[in-house]
């Protein structure tokens, strides 16, 4: 992988802190739930907040959210700590969600706005 996997000390994680934050707006992560496959930026992605949720993930895919899936949680408590990743599944970014969203016309749905 391309990330580090855990968490660094010392000149390492100034190291790492500098690189995720290099690639905060680039496409490096892979959503298999967004539109068309694609690979998405960490600052656009959403995180599941509980890993083992697969009913909301599958939930979430339906909608074709920018959703990323990992399988390392330290590499995911690297990227929400370093600020690259902003978005998680919490209850409240859902509600949030899914009271703003709008039907489109080939059933899927996205944000309003």
């Amino acid at each position: 992988l391309l990330f580090p996997q855990k968490d660094l000390s010392g000149p390492w994680k100034v190291l790492a802190q500098t690189f995720l934050q290099g690639v905060r707006d680039v496409p490096v992560l892979y959503s298999k739930c967004a539109a068309n496959n694609e690979w998405v930026a960490p600052s656009k992605s959403l995180l599941l907040h509980d890993d083992k949720d697969e009913k909301l993930s599958e939930i979430l895919s339906l909608d074709r959210l920018p959703l990323v899936l990992l399988k390392s949680s330290d590499l995911k408590a690297m990227l929400l700590q370093s600020g690259a990743c902003k978005n998680t599944s919490t209850p409240e970014l859902l509600r949030r969600y899914f009271a703003t969203r709008k039907e489109k016309a080939d059933g899927c749905l996205e944000a309003a706005g």
